[in-house]
């Protein structure tokens, strides 16, 4: 299924690390790139990472990636994308808001909400991100 480990690592190796809503329309998951490339993916549990002690909330994940000559690529991250302890850039923050409501705002509507959130500590109040944010309904 698309919401499987295999089908998500295999869009974010397909799509140098990104992970988009449009990965996840039902003609995507006929895919036969993404399919062969799932079908590699094999995942286990590491009870050596339940032993860490990165509390509260951590999930450590160890991915490794093995090529077809033998060589082995890993990575660890012990805080997910978006963790205060391992947070998104600006960048980061702005590009996954514009491609989550790409669909059901306009253009002019994600700037006004983007500008209210990204001012909103130089706020009095949250007034008009709240108005904008009625204003934004579809």
């Amino acid at each position: 299924g698309q919401m499987s480990l295999p089908y998500c690592l295999a869009i974010g190796l397909l799509n140098n690390g990104k992970v988009r809503t449009t990965d996840f329309d039902p003609k995507r998951l006929s895919d036969p790139e993404i399919l062969k490339l799932a079908s590699k993916v094999s995942a286990e549990a590491d009870t050596e990472l339940d032993k860490i002690p990165l509390k509260p909330m951590s999930m450590p994940a160890i991915a490794t990636v093995t090529t077809t000559d033998g060589r082995n690529f890993e990575k660890r991250v012990d805080y997910q994308k978006g963790d205060p302890r391992n947070p998104f850039t600006k960048t980061d923050f702005v590009d996954k808001f514009k491609e989550c409501t790409d669909k059901i705002l306009s253009d002019e509507h994600q700037q006004e909400v983007l500008s209210n959130v990204l001012d909103l500590d130089k706020k009095e109040g949250v007034r008009s991100l709240v108005q904008c944010l009625i204003a934004s309904k579809p």
